[in-house]
């Protein structure tokens, strides 16, 4: 009876398990759908932070981006803090009107405008399904492999989770239809020689695409730092031990993820009411003076001399 029911279990398990390898559809198929769903995207997003500290100086640098909206309006938001001093601001661009101007409130607490070029805003939903074809199409080119690794929730829908693991050799290749490689100052002796150093650094980052479980089409991407694979990497580029130990401790305060978000549906952005009263602004030392970010940074390099 023992002897039958474990035999139950392990065919149960069995069967688990070659049920759940072919609920996985093939991630670069996955990916080749969705670049070919001409569907346009209607909203979008995304969001980085960035934070690291050199241990023996102490000084720690934090970053914080954060950019979406539709076919129309975007909204930004940037801040940014490096030695204990911060910059931080955000604005608005607005192209309904066929011109992609900026909106922000500025450090008096008033709204400005400054105008911006003329835009094609009826070609931009057009443009964004082609867009995100091409860009599909590209880093699945610069992969060295890609898996779909299972399924979950991204951003109220079910999606495929798709890993892909870049190939900055391939990177490059496809880079040099556009800049050769030559102009880079990069041989192809130089690709060979460092072919293993490419390989390990491709590693560093973390890149997943999430692509929609019922109608296959781009959802969004995440991606973060490999610590393990930073330290490898390290450990072959030198036998310093005291090197190594900056590194890892360095490692241990460094923080890095994207997210990035696509949607089709009827979400929209608007601009403030208060941004309706802006005051138009020309003069680059006034827009410097008065927006946020651009007055800080100002700030910032007048005291670096």
């Amino acid at each position: 009876m023992k002897k039958r029911f474990l035999a139950l279990m392990m065919a149960a398990l069995m069967i688990l398990a070659i049920t759940a390898c072919g609920s996985n559809p093939d991630g670069k198929k996955l990916l080749e759908d969705a670049a070919n769903n001409k569907e346009p995207i209607t909203y979008s997003s995304m969001e980085m932070n960035m934070a690291m500290e050199e241990p023996e100086s102490g000084i720690a640098m934090e970053y914080y981006l954060k950019v979406e909206g539709d076919t129309e309006v975007a909204y930004t938001d940037l801040s940014i803090s490096v030695m204990g001093i911060a910059m931080k601001g955000d604005f608005y661009i607005d192209a309904a009107s066929g011109a992609a101007d900026t909106y922000f409130k500025g450090i008096d607490g008033k709204w400005y405008k400054v105008a911006g070029d003329e835009v094609a805003v009826g070609d931009v939903s057009s443009m964004s399904s082609s867009i995100n074809a091409e860009s599909l199409a590209m880093l699945t080119g610069m992969c060295s492999e890609i898996n779909t690794v299972g399924k979950e929730n991204f951003n109220g829908t079910s999606a495929y989770k798709v890993q892909m693991v870049l190939d900055l050799t391939k990177a490059f290749e496809l880079y040099e239809s556009y800049v050769s490689l030559e102009d880079l100052g990069i041989s192809e002796e130089d690709l060979n020689a460092s072919e293993e150093a490419i390989k390990e650094f491709s590693n560093i980052i973390e890149l997943y695409t999430y692509i929609d479980a019922g109608t296959p089409k781009y959802l969004g991407m995440y991606a973060t730092l490999n610590k393990d694979a930073i330290k490898k990497l390290a450990a072959q580029s030198t036998t310093d031990a005291e090197a190594l130990n900056t590194i890892n401790t360095m490692l241990e305060t460094m923080e890095f993820d994207m997210t990035a978000t696509a949607e089709y549906g009827s979400k929209t952005l608007s601009l403030p009411a208060e941004a309706a009263s802006a005051t138009l602004l020309t003069d680059p030392e006034e827009i410097a003076a008065k927006m946020p970010l651009l007055s800080a940074l100002q700030g910032m390099l007048e005291m670096a001399e």
